[in-house]
């Protein structure tokens, strides 16, 4: 039973850690291409395609053009009354009918309102954030701030949970115990045996 638990591990780390931590190019020939919608094509043509790390890291988004996306930002216009909640290719769409042009601007609103999740669920959220951006007449993308800050750590911290910690509790839960009994090998050997 050792063995078959411990060649299980050996042969399936490797690939495991390998599919969370890395990004593999692949060939063309033998991967199926992933559907898209026209707007993610032309993204991506126009050299941007938004990924949640990579966004979350990336401070260079013009404020000029922040303050564009919320002026044409009208909530009634954007997501229909009836609709209980609002996807972000929808709400890019919709914004750039109404006018705004630079994607980045629009996936930081729509993280600054969602918090980094993939819904806008909470209209009145929204509908408050939007009075705030838009009090004594003008424009302030200050009132974001707190709401990309947020939705900047919740992003960093699931990437870190996904990547980094899952990877060490998977030794430290599954495959320190394994090793240790059937090889006796401990790479954390100051720290307690939990098992024993």
């Amino acid at each position: 039973m050792r063995h078959w638990c411990l060649s299980t591990l050996l042969l399936l780390a490797p690939n495991i850690s390998w599919s969370f931590t890395s990004i593999r190019k692949h060939n063309a020939s033998t991967t199926q291409p992933r559907p898209a919608t026209r707007g993610a094509t032309a993204r991506r043509a126009e050299g941007y395609d938004y990924t949640p790390i990579t966004w979350a890291l990336d401070f260079t988004v013009p404020d000029d053009e922040t303050r564009r996306v919320l002026e044409v930002c009208d909530l009634d216009s954007i997501w229909p009354s009836g609709a209980g909640s609002l996807d972000r290719e929808a709400f890019r769409q919709r914004l750039r009918a109404r006018g705004a042009s630079n994607d980045r601007a629009i996936d930081s609103v729509f993280n600054a309102f969602t918090g980094g999740t993939y819904l806008i669920t909470r209209r009145d959220a929204v509908q408050e954030t939007l009075t705030a951006c838009r009090a004594g007449g003008e424009v302030n993308t200050g009132a974001l701030a707190g709401g990309l800050f947020g939705a900047r750590l919740q992003i960093i911290g699931a990437w870190l949970f996904l990547n980094v910690f899952s990877v060490f509790a998977g030794y430290f839960i599954i495959g320190r115990p394994i090793l240790f009994q059937s090889l006796g090998i401990d790479l954390l050997p100051t720290l307690p045996r939990y098992w024993e």
